[in-house]
């Protein structure tokens, strides 16, 4: 026995000094340490790909915002805002059940309370901010600009992807987009008269604004519908082969990227000091934050009880701001002012800051949605409800595992 023990430490003596006499064999370990470290970075850089494209892109927008700004190289006015917006709302035209989205335009409450923060508490906040900055030796025309950001409606589509990322309710951000654009087009203008004195002749063209929604939002999304009911196994065959939710997310980086082309290009800041600039980027962000905060412990009061993913859909919707609309009604009620570059300015970063953060949010707010709450489907929208290809009802195995797990608690 003890000869045997005697011969183990032995060979584990020669094994260990061959070890650091033979380089080749610390360098295996080594390159196996390495690949490991590499497989994670991997995996951590596939599962969150959207922020890493996000980085990119912006990037790309700051060394060549020629390529992707209004009136550009690709004329994104046109090839990003129809072709780019239109596929964002097939694609979602083709995912949504037709009774969910019927349920969602019928969800009032939901819409209530997406408008009245949106388009109601939102302004009064940034009027009475405006307010308080006014007092300061802060810039008149920048306090404007923060004041109107905050008066415009929620954005058209970035806020539908992001809800859909998140597994929220992407019916009703589909909603509250069109509503909220609908009401932006006479409230936020009415809002500007009421808390700024306005300068400008010009006039709402009211029929391009509602043409523009109409061709953009409601045509693919009705498009989307109609192909399901007549080509169901052509929709499902595509949603099998294509991951649908990638390709929207991948449209929503090009939306993104031509924003930053154009705030690149148009070098907002540059007639504002470096104070300024920063005290807006932050005031910006600190907005952003409180509206978000607002939407959610508005929509967890109990006596609306909203659904996990519903909330998702009002936080994403409630707290965004529009460039797409906010930008022609600055121009149209500003035209020849000479500080309408002041003006948007607050708006622009607003815009860029809420799709980073909006970005950050979407793994947060998923992760929420699928907490073990029975909160989760108090109005009977199921998270999975919303998805292609999927029922809406857990499967049996997985219902006997949450009642054995609620059992054992």
């Amino acid at each position: 026995m003890a000869s045997n023990n005697e011969s183990s430490a032995s060979l584990e003596h020669v094994s260990s000094s061959d070890a650091i006499l033979d380089p080749s064999i610390k360098k295996a370990a080594t390159l196996t340490r390495g690949q490991k470290i590499l497989k994670e970075v991997k995996e951590l850089l596939i599962k969150h790909w959207f922020l890493v494209g996000l980085v990119i892109i912006i990037g790309l927008a700051a060394a060549w915002p020629n390529l992707g700004r209004r009136g550009g190289i690709i004329r994104s006015e046109y090839t990003v805002k129809y072709v780019c917006v239109c596929l964002i709302f097939l694609l979602t035209g083709l995912a949504l059940k037709t009774r969910v989205l019927a349920k969602a335009l019928l969800a009032w409450r939901v819409h209530l309370v997406v408008q009245v923060i949106s388009l109601g508490i939102t302004p009064l906040i940034g009027w009475g901010l405006g307010s308080a900055l006014k007092l300061t030796s802060f810039n008149d025309n920048l306090i404007s600009g923060l004041i109107i950001a905050t008066a415009t409606p929620t954005t058209i589509s970035s806020n539908t992807v992001m809800t859909k990322k998140a597994d929220g309710d992407e019916a009703a951000a589909v909603t509250n987009a069109v509503i909220g654009n609908i009401l932006g087009v006479f409230v936020t203008p009415a809002l500007i008269y009421a808390f700024i004195e306005a300068q400008g002749g010009g006039t709402m063209n009211y029929g391009k604004i509602f043409g523009d929604l109409a061709i953009t939002v409601i045509a693919p999304v009705v498009a989307g519908q109609i192909l399901v009911s007549l080509l169901p196994n052509a929709v499902k065959w595509l949603q099998s082969k294509v991951n649908l939710s990638n390709v929207n997310s991948c449209l929503l980086l090009i939306l993104v990227w031509s924003v930053f082309c154009d705030t690149f290009h148009d070098k907002v800041g540059n007639n504002v000091d470096a104070g300024s600039l920063v005290a807006i980027i932050f005031i910006d962000l600190g907005l952003f934050s409180l509206f978000t905060a607002i939407a959610f412990y508005t929509s967890r009061i109990p006596i609306f009880k909203f659904s996990r993913p519903q909330t998702v859909a009002i936080v994403m919707c409630a707290a965004t701001k529009t460039v797409a609309l906010g930008v022609p009604i600055l121009q149209i009620i500003y035209g020849g002012n000479p500080n309408i570059g002041l003006y948007s300015t607050p708006l622009l970063i607003y815009h860029a800051e809420q799709l980073v953060a909006g970005a950050l949010l979407i793994d947060v707010l998923k992760k929420w949605v699928h907490a073990n709450d029975p909160k989760n489907d108090i109005e009977g929208i199921n998270v999975d409800e919303t998805r292609p290809g999927t029922s809406g009802t857990a499967s049996t195995e997985e219902t006997a595992v949450e009642e054995e797990s609620a059992r054992t608690k």
